[in-house]
C-alpha cells in the first residue's frame, strides 16, 4: 500500500510538473540551483564556467583523464563531496543532456 501511495505522489508532481512547466523537485544538476520561488533553476556562474572549460578542452582534443588530471593539478573546486576530479566524473558531464537545457524526469518501471 505504502509503495502504492507513494508512486501516486510522484506520478501527481510529474503531472504538475509538466502542466505547470515547474520542477518536479530541487535536485539539479550541480551547475544548477532551485530558484528562490522555486518555479526554475538558476545557474551557479562559477560552476557554468568550469561546465564550459570542461568542454573547451574537450573540443581542443584533450581527454578525460588530461581533463579531470589538469583540473585537479590547478585546484579547481568539485562538485558535490568528491576530493577530487575523476575522469568518470567528466565523462558523465559531457554526455548530460542537460548542458543543452533538456529534463529528463525519471520515472520507476
Amino acid at each position: 500500500m505504502k509503495s502504492k501511495r507513494a508512486e501516486a505522489s510522484w506520478d501527481m508532481r510529474r503531472q504538475r510538473a509538466i502542466e505547470q512547466k515547474i520542477p518536479a523537485t530541487g535536485r539539479a544538476p550541480y551547475w544548477l540551483r532551485l530558484a528562490d520561488n522555486k518555479q526554475g533553476f538558476k545557474t551557479i556562474p562559477e560552476r557554468v564556467a568550469i561546465v564550459h572549460k570542461i568542454f573547451e578542452m574537450f573540443t581542443a582534443g584533450a581527454g578525460m583523464r588530461k581533463i579531470a588530471s589538469t583540473f585537479n593539478e590547478q585546484g579547481v573546486p568539485v562538485f558535490g563531496t568528491s576530493s577530487m576530479w575523476y575522469p568518470s566524473y567528466i565523462t558523465k558531464v559531457i554526455n548530460n543532456r542537460a548542458v543543452l537545457g533538456e529534463y529528463q524526469p525519471k520515472q520507476s518501471q
